[in-house]
């Protein structure tokens, strides 16, 4: 323990590493009882209380009711730093969310090509059949299509990439307005294929453009959307211009 650190400190320290290197718990993953964490960090049951509120303040660690404490889905993350849910303009939120995605995830596919290994190109391609298939079959598939988003991150091997893109994904499902789901499931279909063949054949430029179009798409398609809906999108379709000069390499 080094000097001026509290045993609280320490051990928040020492569960923080256990958890983002998942040297012992994945995401997602149930941690042991008070008792059993005090055990094994030789310290008391009110240290380790003390600890995982602070990883819970920290969104490493999520405690449900009734059920226990677990490592977040997403360790780190804060799954709506936008305030998505608390915003009173989320029309306009949710179309500059997706400006954000169509500059972060068009660069992310690009470094997917250049870095990515032979493993991880297949994860995408593995994802991308996978939310297929849902579709297809009528299946919920947006889970898979995170996954497919987030493989593209992870193959980009940048630390801010996979930390934001899952989190600009999530917040931009909060409060969900859902686009028209056949208009959608025909932009999914055709743009994952187009994003995955790219990577598969080291096409930088391809991967980039696929992906930015499938986003400039999924905006398009969700203005349709806000319109049909009652809703308004006023002084966000100067926005829309800017994304179509985003695309053109």
């Amino acid at each position: 323990m080094k000097q001026g650190e509290s045993l609280i400190d320490h051990t928040v320290c020492q569960m923080t590493d256990a958890i983002l290197t998942r040297k012992v718990w994945q995401p997602g993953e149930r941690l042991p009882n008070e008792r059993q964490l005090a055990e094994m960090y030789s310290v008391s049951r009110n240290t380790v209380r003390e600890a995982i509120k602070v990883l819970n303040a920290n969104h490493i660690l999520v405690t449900k009711p009734h059920s226990g404490t677990y490592v977040a889905r997403e360790p780190g993350i804060d799954m709506d730093p936008f305030g998505f849910s608390a915003a009173t303009e989320k029309y306009k939120l949710m179309l500059d969310l997706y400006e954000m995605r169509i500059l972060v995830e068009g660069a992310a596919a690009r470094m997917a090509v250049q870095r990515g290994n032979e493993q991880e190109i297949e994860k995408i391609c593995h994802w991308e059949r996978l939310c297929r298939q849902y579709i297809l079959s009528d299946e919920p598939w947006s889970e898979a299509d995170r996954q497919f988003h987030t493989a593209i991150a992870e193959a980009s091997h940048n630390t801010a990439f996979t930390r934001i893109i899952p989190t600009i994904h999530q917040s931009a499902h909060l409060g969900y307005l859902v686009i028209e789901e056949d208009r959608n499931r025909a932009n999914t279909l055709h743009y994952h294929a187009l994003i995955a063949e790219a990577l598969v054949k080291r096409d930088e430029i391809g991967a980039a453009l696929a992906c930015r179009h499938h986003l400039i798409r999924a905006v398009t398609d969700l203005k349709e959307c806000i319109r049909e809906n009652g809703g308004s999108i006023d002084g966000v379709d100067s926005a829309g211009h800017s994304l179509s000069i985003v695309c053109e390499d």
